[in-house]
Order: C-alpha cells, then structure tokens, then sequence
C-alpha cells in the first residue's frame, strides 16, 4: 500500500506540463550577473539560445551594461522539475569607482572592469503552468581581463579572474 501510494505521489510530481518548446520564445529576468533581461529561442524541446541585456549601478561599481547569451540545454522539458546545464558569455562594460588613499588629496580613481567573460554552470527550473517557470542555478565565470569586480550578493570572487555566481529568475514563455 505505502509503495503504491508513493508512486502515484511521485507519478504527479512528475507530470507533463509543457511537452512541445521547438520554436517557443521566453521572456527571462535574471538577477546576476548584470541583473540582466533576456530572450530565449527554443531551437529543439532540449536546446534554448538566450541572449540578454542589463544595465546597474552600484557606489562600487558605478554604472555598468551587461551583454550577453546563454546557451541552454534542459535535461527534462516535459516535466514539472528539470536540471539544465548553461553556457555562457557575456561582456560587462562600465566604470568602476575606487578610492584614493587617505594620505593623498580626497579624489575618485576610476578602475575599469571592462571585459569579456565566459564561463558554464548547473541549474533548476520550476514550471509553474506551460507559460510560467522560475529558475535558481549557479555559475563558474572566468575572464581574461585580469580583473573581476567584488564580491556581491550572490557572487562569490575567487581570484582576479574567476568568480562563482548565483542567480534567480523568471521565465515566461510567449505562444
């Protein structure tokens, strides 16, 4: 009985929600990195393209574009629950203010943090109906500029040139 109960639990769990996604385009928003909006083109039911666009500011960072695309690839689009695996690369451009020392006269120094950065990382996706998904993943980031921008809410800077991201999201799929 318990066995029996259990598997009809996880068969509605599990259920179809959104079998067909070829040719479907989303609306994503994303809040790192760059807390940036995109598109997303479903070339196959597994394989999206997302490029993406964002604009911020922070007293650190000043005012900064993201630009960029999102390779994705859904291990189980029919499903309520999917993993998903994501390329990405994408080119921040912008100015960084950073602070004189104290002993020389009070000035901003500006540090820029331009450059191209690429990088792949793991992810979950929420459907909430066929149209509606929320996302949560995680990202490794490398650039080639030599210079990451700080740690912030939910990204983590290893070294000058590498960086963890984590990032929530919408997604809203358009018929």
């Amino acid at each position: 009985m318990r066995r029996a109960l259990l598997s009809l639990v996880l068969m509605g769990l599990s259920s179809p929600v959104f079998a067909q996604q070829r040719g479907t385009i989303a609306l994503d928003a994303m809040t790192t990195p760059g807390r940036h909006f995109g598109i997303g083109y479903y070339v196959t039911d597994h394989l999206s393209l997302r490029p993406s666009l964002g604009i911020g500011y922070s007293d650190y960072a000043g005012v900064f574009v993201t630009a960029g695309a999102d390779l994705r690839y859904e291990l189980s689009p029919e499903r309520n629950w999917t993993v998903y695996a994501a390329g990405s690369v994408l080119y921040r451009g912008g100015q960084n203010a950073s602070y004189a020392a104290a002993e020389t006269r009070p000035r901003t120094a500006y540090t820029n943090y331009d450059g191209m950065y690429y990088g792949a990382g793991l992810g979950v996706q929420r459907r909430v109906n066929d149209r509606l998904s929320f996302l949560l993943d995680g990202r490794y980031l490398h650039t080639a500029s030599g210079v990451v921008s700080s740690s912030s809410f939910g990204q983590f800077r290893l070294d000058a040139q590498n960086q963890i991201v984590a990032s929530l999201g919408l997604s809203f799929n358009l018929r």
